[in-house]
């Protein structure tokens, strides 16, 4: 099924038969490990989001309800993050064979609004910005560490997983990393991680976590000011659970905070102002206690290397996506260099 038209066709029939929603138009989104469609209704104010998981991860649909039994849960609790969409079957997936394989396919509401990737924004809205995103992603981990929703999103284990960067599982991506001085400089962090981090594993909180604040997963709502030229904006929600999994809640900050400084960075802003930004904001969420504190520096480091290492593997395995699998290196690596 790989012709554009087919695929919509597809599309359409499916959310009709399985959700019953009338489909007006459908539009291919970014992605690289699965498919995303935006769906779009007659009625503007309906919109949603179709989810065509990768046949790997399909083959464990109970994790894909656990994340919607997730994403329900914060959704009840007034964030505004995506809302899982119930089948005729009230089911929150579904699973369908697709070119001779089986994948879950997740429909979900769409957040309207402007991905902070793609805004031109003050330095003094950024640091506002990544304040009030790191509050709410506070916010969602002390929501879902009291809530205990359902373990069957627990139970994954990939190897974005911070606990996983170590030598023995990820080690063999250093070789990808082409930069002689980068590959040195990802080792080092990547033995000083395992041997001064994993150790004290136990003493970090744990439960769900989103695993991908990035600036390409938060959305933005604008500001119109009628005394002045100047657009701003405001943190409105965030996107993509794709990669939620069990972790410790300081990698997830660890992870917010590094990918903001790569943005930080790209748009010539002050990086320490962003990383503060980031722990104030997640302090007033849930506050850090604190060992949590104490390691987040080494943490920040190990997501820059665990992510530098990760992109060129699967740039090589995905050459086609190459461009948006390394879109954050050119920031990473210089971070890590000047470190």
């Amino acid at each position: 099924m790989t012709s554009k038209i087919l695929r919509e066709k597809f599309i359409r029939e499916l959310v009709y038969e399985n959700f019953n929603i009338t489909v007006d138009n459908v539009t291919k989104l970014c992605g690289y490990e699965d498919e995303n469609y935006f769906v779009g209704t007659a009625r503007s104010s309906e919109s949603y989001v179709l989810k065509i998981i990768n046949k790997d991860e399909s083959c464990t649909p109970d994790i894909f309800r656990g994340i919607n039994e997730a994403m329900e849960t914060l959704f009840s609790s007034g964030l505004n993050v995506p809302r899982p969409i119930h089948t005729r079957n009230k089911d929150t997936i579904l699973t369908v064979e697709i070119d001779g394989s089986s994948h879950v396919i997740q429909l979900l509401s769409f957040i309207h609004g402007d991905i902070f990737d793609d805004v031109i924004i003050s330095e003094s809205n950024f640091y506002q910005v990544v304040k009030d995103m790191a509050r709410f992603f506070g916010k969602m981990n002390k929501i879902l560490q009291n809530s205990n929703p359902s373990h069957q999103a627990a139970r994954r284990d990939t190897l974005w997983k911070l606990e996983n960067f170590t030598l023995e599982k990820v080690g063999y991506r250093l070789k990808y990393v082409e930069d002689t001085e980068l590959q040195e400089n990802c080792h080092k962090i990547l033995t000083k991680f395992e041997t001064l981090i994993l150790p004290k594993l136990g003493k970090f909180r744990r439960g769900l976590t989103h695993g991908d604040g990035s600036a390409g997963n938060i959305v933005l709502k604008k500001l119109n000011h009628l005394d002045c030229n100047e657009t701003s904006y405001q943190f409105h929600g965030i996107i993509d659970f794709g990669d939620t999994e069990e972790s410790a809640y300081v990698f997830e900050l660890a992870t917010l905070a590094a990918f903001m400084k790569c943005h930080a960075l790209e748009l010539g802003f002050n990086l320490n102002r962003t990383l503060d930004a980031c722990v104030a904001g997640y302090q007033d969420g849930f506050p850090l206690n604190a060992i949590e504190i104490e390691n987040l520096d080494i943490c920040v480091k190990a997501r820059l290397a665990s992510y530098i290492c990760s992109s060129f593997l699967y740039a090589h395995l995905d050459y086609e996506n190459r461009i948006y699998i390394k879109r954050l290196y050119e920031s990473a690596s210089k971070i890590l260099k000047s470190q």
